[in-house]
Parts: C-alpha cells; sequence; structure tokens
C-alpha cells in the first residue's frame, strides 16, 4: 500500500469514526429518542492536499462550534447569538415549548389563567430558561473528537509510515543497484 493509499485510508476512516462516535453520543445523550443526525455531523469533511497525483496529506473541516461540543462549557453569559443558535436549536430539534397554567388568587377564589403566547414567544421563553441554566451550569462536553483522536491511530499511522517508506526505499536501492 502506497504512502497516498494510507493518507486517504486514515482520512477517510477518521472521518467516518468522528460522524459515528458523535451520533453514538448525540442518542445516548438523547432522552425523547433523538436520532443522532446533526449539522455537525454532517459538517465534518475531508479535503485531500496532492501533488501530481499523489495524496501527501489532508485536511479535517468541522463546523466551528465542534470545540464546545467536545469540551463542554463553563456557567457564565450567553450572547446574543448564542440566544439565536438556542432558537434555530429547539427548531431544528423540533422540540415543542409548552406553557403551563399559571395559578392566580383573586378575590379568595383560585382562577386558572392562562396567556395565550404566540409560538414564537413560546419558543423565546424556553431559550430563556436554557440560557439561564447555561449561565448557572455550563455544560457537560461529549468528548467525541477526543476519543477518535486519542485511541491509538496517530500511533499506528506512523508505524505504518516507517514500514512503507523502508519498503520504498528498499525498492528503489534495488532499483538503482540493477541498473
Amino acid at each position: 500500500m502506497s504512502a497516498s493509499s494510507l493518507i486517504e485510508l486514515f482520512a477517510e476512516n477518521l472521518k467516518r469514526d468522528l460522524q459515528e462516535n458523535l451520533k453514538t453520543k448525540l442518542q445516548a445523550k438523547s432522552k425523547n429518542g433523538y436520532s443522532g443526525d446533526s449539522r455537525l455531523g454532517a459538517s465534518i469533511r475531508v479535503s485531500y492536499l496532492d501533488s501530481a497525483g499523489e495524496i501527501f496529506g489532508f485536511e479535517l473541516y468541522l463546523s466551528d462550534y465542534f470545540y464546545w461540543v467536545n469540551k463542554g462549557r463553563e456557567p457564565g453569559n450567553v450572547s446574543i447569538e448564542g440566544r439565536d443558535n438556542l432558537i434555530r436549536w429547539i427548531k431544528s430539534r423540533g422540540l415543542k415549548p409548552t406553557v403551563k397554567a399559571i395559578k392566580t388568587i383573586k378575590n379568595k377564589q383560585i382562577r386558572k389563567s392562562v396567556k395565550q403566547l404566540t409560538e414564537e414567544k413560546k419558543l423565546e421563553r424556553y431559550a430563556t430558561a436554557i440560557q439561564k441554566k447555561i449561565q448557572l451550569y455550563g455544560y457537560e462536553g461529549n468528548y467525541f473528537f477526543d476519543e477518535v483522536i486519542n485511541d491509538g491511530r496517530i500511533e499506528r499511522l506512523k508505524t505504518r509510515f516507517k514500514e512503507q517508506y523502508k519498503q520504498d526505499l528498499q525498492l528503489q536501492i534495488n532499483d538503482m543497484t540493477k541498473k
């Protein structure tokens, strides 16, 4: 197997394993039967670096927020952009926020009054609740990236490269001595 093939195989396996590990982590964390398919998983892609038809490297692309999914987040304020992302996330997951009845005491009688809210207001309230939880507690990362990268695959690739280059060098020396 050539060095070019080793790089291509490594990159494809890395991409596949990252997507599968992310999906597994998301499914395990879900309480409502979420399929695990995500925009982050779909954003994982590989671009090869080649010269004269030979692959000599690759670049791995992920959405920039992969870091926070992987490592988690400490408690703290959520930006306006973060709040908008929460609303988009709620919509993309198909979550349906509900508003509970508010009990009020009026003239010594308990009455249930429910304010009629638009769907947008319900989403905003739901996002506010999530935002407050993040401000107080942060959230735990799922380490999908770290687990895949640190599973020993890089060391195995280094070993295979050494073996491959040794074989290639021996073939070149043999070809040179035959002439």
